[in-house]
């Protein structure tokens, strides 16, 4: 849990004191699945989820697998923000939950994730996520990627 502060309070210094440049990322291509039912959580995965990046050919593709939103979720939005510094960049990425007629359960789905990114040098990712019934973002993943 103290690592996540740690997170957050790097998160909001860097933020602060650097520009916002969207210009240097794009999305190319979101897609999420269908619920694939709760039997299919991969073990030795953090809360059942899974995390892939690749960076190739100005390509960033990540794979978010076993994502946990509703099983009645309408869509899954997709928002991100990039801060350029002189030395590492700060990718935040929120994935955003609407169920308009929400069930009582959740269950995994596959977010699949493409930008063309840029300014390719050293970048923290944070992830985030925010459920329908929820007014606050959760981080839910970091880490820090070397190209």
């Amino acid at each position: 849990m103290s690592r996540y502060i740690l997170i957050l309070l790097l998160t909001f210094i860097f933020y602060c004191s650097n520009s916002e440049d969207e210009s240097n990322i794009f999305l190319n291509n979101f897609y999420f699945s269908e619920c694939k039912g709760n039997n299919s959580l991969k073990k030795n995965s953090q809360n059942g989820q899974n995390f892939e990046i690749k960076f190739f050919n100005d390509t960033l593709h990540i794979k978010h697998i076993d994502a946990i939103f509703n099983c009645c979720v309408d869509s899954i939005n997709l928002q991100y923000d990039l801060s350029i510094g002189s030395n590492i960049n700060l990718l935040n990425i929120y994935e955003i939950e609407y169920a308009n007629n929400p069930c009582k359960c959740n269950c995994p789905i596959d977010l699949d994730i493409k930008f063309v990114y840029l300014n390719v040098k050293a970048t923290i990712i944070n992830f985030f996520v925010k459920y329908y019934n929820s007014e606050d973002s959760i981080l839910i993943y970091s880490d820090t990627l070397n190209f």
